[in-house]
C-alpha cells in the first residue's frame, strides 16, 4: 500500500481523555513504516521518556486512538466521522510529549505530560 500524498503536523492538546481500551492491538503506524533499526531507536527513546516521567503521569491499561485522546478545541471540533472517513491518501501527524510523532489512528495511553509545559528533567 502507498503511503499518504498529504501529511499534516499538528500539536497534541493539553487537555486529553481518559480511559480507554487495554483489550485492542496497540496500533503504531509511524514505528511500523521506519526501518528496523531506526524503529529500535525510536522504541528505545520513548521507554527512556516513559521511565524518566514523573510518577503517575502516564495512566497503565486503557489506549485510544490519538485523534481521540486529545481533546483540545481542535480536536473537538473536527466530527468524528472526518477523521475516521478521510481519504486514505491524507494522514494527520501529531507531536506528542509522550511518545513523539504519532498518526491519528495510532493508539496513545492517558497521560498528563504536554509540551506546552515545563516537565522536569526534560
Amino acid at each position: 500500500m502507498a503511503g499518504p500524498e498529504i501529511v499534516v503536523l499538528i500539536p497534541e492538546s493539553t487537555r486529553k481523555a481518559t480511559g480507554g481500551s487495554s483489550e485492542g492491538p496497540e496500533v503504531d503506524a509511524i514505528s511500523a513504516g521506519l526501518p528496523a533499526t531506526v524503529r529500535a531507536k525510536l522504541e528505545e527513546l520513548r521507554e527512556e521518556v516513559l521511565l524518566k516521567s514523573p510518577k503517575g503521569s502516564v495512566r497503565p491499561g486503557g489506549l485510544l486512538p490519538a485523534y481521540r485522546r486529545f481533546q483540545g478545541n481542535m480536536y473537538r471540533n473536527v466530527p468524528d466521522n472526518a477523521w475516521a472517513q478521510r481519504s486514505a491518501k491524507v494522514e494527520v501527524v501529531i507531536a506528542s510529549g509522550l511518545r513523539g510523532l504519532v498518526a491519528s489512528r495510532d493508539t496513545v495511553p492517558a497521560y498528563a505530560l504536554s509540551m506546552a509545559e515545563p516537565t522536569p528533567p526534560f
